[in-house]
Formats: structure tokens, C-alpha cells, sequence
């Protein structure tokens, strides 16, 4: 697709206008699977901020409050004049953004030897069989984005000692860590998580 919105043409090089573009929902959860790929190839903590960046601001607000009308494109900037529509002749970005939303799971944490790494922050049940260290079950408890406090419960652990890594967000200037109600000291690796290990 191109930038504009107009017959989804192509522009200029580096032509990208705030008031016309034409930001495809498809285009935004594409930008979703290529952060992961790349936060699966690198472990950077950027490009999961970039999934939830696109998630929140792109590919949510493409879908109606009443769950059945759609914005095609998600226009940054407009003059207004832009309506939801109930469907399209060629609908790719509802059922694409119904895709994205089912296995939404599956970006929400990775495991290796050492333990889980946490990359999006939503209410959950993380499952995990972490190589090493064994199996450990979190509930996680949030309203993220409307409040920043997410709680995690171990329901299960084989006793074994491994490390939780918890992403902060780009956004985020200052994080307190806590265990059973006691503040932490928490390292920050250099790809942007913060792990604890216990």
C-alpha cells in the first residue's frame, strides 16, 4: 500500500502527510509481527514497546467501541470528515485485526534456561516450562495502560531458583519493583528489561 489515502498511491520519497496518510490498520499489525520477530531475534526490549506502541495507538483504535464498525485506515492527524464503516468489499483489516486480538497471547512472554521474560503487560495467565528451572504459572493482574501496577502471583514453581525479566516500557522513567509487599533491588540488563532472581 502507499501513503495516500486517496487510490492507496505512492508519494514522494519521504512523503509522509500527518493529515492525509493513509495508516492502514493491516499495515500496523504488520508492524506488530516485525517487532516480534525482531524482539525474538535480538531480545531488545524497543521492539516490544514498538508492538505495544502500534497495539494500543494503531490497531484498537481501528476497531469501533461497539465491536462492529471499522476503521480502515488509522489517520494520525485528519480534518474529521472520517466515519466507520460496517464493512468492505474487500475486508482485510477486520478479520486481520480479529487474527491479531486471538493470538494476542502468544506476544505476551517468551521463556528460556533461566526463566520467563515478560514483554507485554496484560491481565493473564502465564504457563511456562522454562528448560532448567522448571515449570512456573503466573497470574498476572493489571488495567494496564489506564493504571501502571501489575501485580504477579506464582501459582506454581518446581522450587527451582530462576529469573523473572519484566520489560520497561520505553515510556516508563522510574519502576518499583516489590515481593511480598518489600521493595527490590532489580538490575536493568542492556536490552531493557528488568530481572529478578528468586
Amino acid at each position: 500500500n502507499g501513503i495516500h489515502h486517496r487510490a492507496e498511491s505512492f508519494g514522494d520519497a519521504y512523503e509522509l502527510p500527518n493529515h492525509k496518510a493513509y495508516c492502514e490498520t493491516c499495515a500496523t499489525i504488520a508492524t506488530m509481527m516485525l517487532g516480534w520477530r525482531l524482539l525474538l531475534a535480538t531480545g531488545q526490549s524497543r521492539f516490544a514497546d514498538v508492538i505495544e506502541r502500534a497495539l494500543y495507538n494503531g490497531v484498537l483504535s481501528g476497531v469501533g467501541r461497539d465491536f462492529a464498525s471499522w476503521f480502515y485506515d488509522n489517520r494520525l492527524a485528519g480534518n474529521g470528515g472520517i466515519h466507520r464503516t460496517p464493512w468492505y468489499r474487500t475486508a482485510c483489516c477486520p478479520p486481520n485485526v480479529m487474527r491479531t486480538l486471538a493470538t494476542l497471547e502468544q506476544l505476551i512472554a517468551t521463556t528460556d534456561d533461566r526463566g520467563v521474560q515478560v514483554h507485554q503487560y496484560t491481565a493473564s495467565r502465564i504457563a511456562a516450562q522454562t528448560g532448567s528451572a522448571g515449570r512456573l504459572t503466573l497470574d498476572v493482574r493489571t488495567e494496564y495502560p489506564w493504571s501502571g501496577l501489575v501485580r504477579f502471583e506464582v501459582l506454581e514453581s518446581d522450587g527451582h531458583d530462576l529469573s523473572l525479566s519484566l520489560r520497561q516500557p520505553g515510556w516508563c522513567e522510574r519502576i518499583t519493583i516489590k515481593v511480598n509487599g518489600q521493595a527490590q533491588k532489580v538490575d536493568r540488563d542492556a536490552d531493557g528489561y528488568l530481572w529478578y532472581q528468586g
